[in-house]
């Protein structure tokens, strides 16, 4: 365990021994600490708060190295992971720690000295980032193509026709843990139309995942095949021969249809323009299921709360607690993201109004639970949009079963 503290200089990769003065402080006395012991004794008064400051701007010049390595070679993604995992919040930590240095003699000049280190790395941190955002890339041709494939996988008719597919061959709807048909053939249809734009290899890639799935199928219910048939029922050894190839027809008929409205959306030169206000509950954007959705995390943050439980435990922690966001997005983002399902974020889009203030959005309020013992560390946003949150329910240990006793 140290017995003093030496504050660092401007740059931290320089540090040198001596370079200011140290102060020496007791803390052990006479006693001899284990190694996992001694690294839980603080250091008391101001000197312990430069501590810890020093301890952060250490773990924070890391951090910022590591990010200006990786930056020329990031996605979308990569940017959100690390803009969530920031060392410089919302909370600032070094600010709150030098703030319990007001009205201590002596320590003007090191708090003014540790500010300033922080305030360096968070410029490099910013000049990384925007390195990173650079690598990225505005959104493009798959962004375009995501949303295409998620505005439809909203639309009712086509879903429904995926489980005709399905309930001609046996499938039991029931069974829930079985990938869906529809999902999986339209992700095939983006990986496909993202990698070359070329929307015949993109129905190729779509129809051979339902072919992969139902090409040997047997039919189970022939009530459900169309009146009237796509293909002559004549020329066939029996009536199942026949119910396989209409079946075949089908397949193929209904992939088709898929793949024509895919390609209206996106190839629509009408694009929604203009800005709208994004409602994001499960803000960041952390998981792989939302990569397509990680361009959002570049527009502007109007505001943000938490949106959890109410659970006085302190369940789960602070870093794991999910945000509400209000962005500021152009409308194809909006409405891309409102139609984005299958992932950790829900979206809801609302009007934009140049007039927008955090705590209103057009004249109307807007609240969500925030969490009794963050509220310390979390910038409070009562009201953020005129649309409603969805609610996120977080395990409540309190109600968990326990045993009876005998």
């Amino acid at each position: 365990m140290p017995r003093g503290v030496e504050l660092l200089p401007a740059d931290p990769g320089q540090t040198r021994p001596g370079t200011l003065p140290v102060q020496q402080v007791g803390v052990l006395g006479d006693y001899d600490f284990c190694r996992a012991c001694a690294g839980r004794v603080g250091l008391p008064g101001p000197v312990g708060v430069l501590y810890a400051a020093a301890r952060w701007i250490v773990a924070a010049h890391r951090w910022v190295c590591d990010l200006e390595q990786q930056a020329t070679g990031m996605d979308w993604l990569d940017v959100a992971r690390w803009s969530a995992h920031t060392p410089f919040g919302p909370p600032d930590p070094i600010a709150a720690l030098l703030a319990r240095l007001a009205g201590a003699r002596g320590f003007a000049r090191h708090r003014l000295a540790t500010q300033g280190v922080w305030a360096t790395l968070q410029q490099r941190a910013d000049v990384a980032f925007a390195t990173a955002r650079q690598a990225a890339r505005p959104p493009g041709w798959r962004v375009r193509a995501a949303r295409a494939r998620d505005l439809l996988a909203t639309d009712p008719a086509a879903r429904d026709q995926a489980h005709t597919i399905e309930a001609i061959g046996g499938v039991n709807r029931r069974d829930i843990w079985r990938r869906d048909l529809f999902t999986d053939a339209l992700d095939a249809w983006l990986s496909a139309v993202a990698a070359d734009g070329d929307s015949p290899t993109a129905h190729a890639a779509m129809l051979g995942v339902v072919e992969a799935r139902y090409g040997q199928a047997v039919v189970r219910d022939v009530s459900l095949l169309p009146d009237p048939a796509l293909t002559p029922p004549g020329g066939h050894p029996g009536p199942a021969a026949w119910a396989a190839v209409e079946y075949a027809a089908i397949r193929r008929q209904i992939v088709a249809g898929w793949c024509t409205a895919l390609t209206t959306l996106l190839e629509d030169p009408a694009q929604p323009d203009g800005q709208r206000l994004l409602l994001v509950a499960g803000w960041p954007v952390v998981s792989e299921r939302d990569r397509e959705l990680a361009y959002l995390t570049q527009y502007p943050v109007l505001d943000r709360a938490v949106i959890t439980g109410r659970d006085p435990t302190g369940f789960p922690p602070p870093a794991q607690v999910p945000w509400v966001v209000v962005l500021r997005v152009p409308a194809f983002a909006a409405e891309h993201a409102a139609a984005h399902r299958d992932g950790d974020l829900h979206a809801t889009a609302g009007p934009w109004n140049e007039s927008f203030r955090s705590d209103t959005v057009n004249g109307t309020s807007y609240s969500v639970p925030i969490k009794e013992n963050h509220d310390a560390d979390v910038p409070r946003a009562d009201r953020l949009a005129g649309v409603a949150a969805p609610r996120r329910r977080v395990p409540d240990r309190r109600h968990h079963h326990r045993p009876r006793r005998a």
